[in-house]
């Protein structure tokens, strides 16, 4: 079996969920080995989990009364400073 490259590899695991298929017919149908596969996918999960960061950037305004605003997409969350930090880890955690 031919060597393939990072690039066939990525097309490859960017159609599977595309295609319907369980993972051992969409190996059989691309023609690549099931270990193969796994092990593609399992090195592009920790590639992505390394690339992204656990920190979130953070924009600070000047305003008239102090808040922490949390903003995802359009929604956006206005706290007082004085929230308890152990409740906003909370409510972060439960976001994310």
């Amino acid at each position: 079996m031919a060597k393939r490259s990072q690039e066939e590899w990525q097309d490859i695991a960017d159609n599977y969920p595309l295609s319907g298929l369980s993972k051992v017919n969409y190996c059989r149908q691309v023609g690549v080995s099931k270990t193969a596969f796994y092990m593609h996918c399992v090195k592009r999960q920790q590639k992505s989990q390394t690339q992204s960061s656990p920190f979130i950037k953070v924009n600070r305004t000047s305003s008239s009364s102090p808040n922490i605003t949390l903003t995802v997409g359009t929604a956006s969350l206005a706290l007082p400073l004085s929230c308890n930090p152990l409740w906003l880890a909370q409510l972060l955690k439960a976001l994310a």
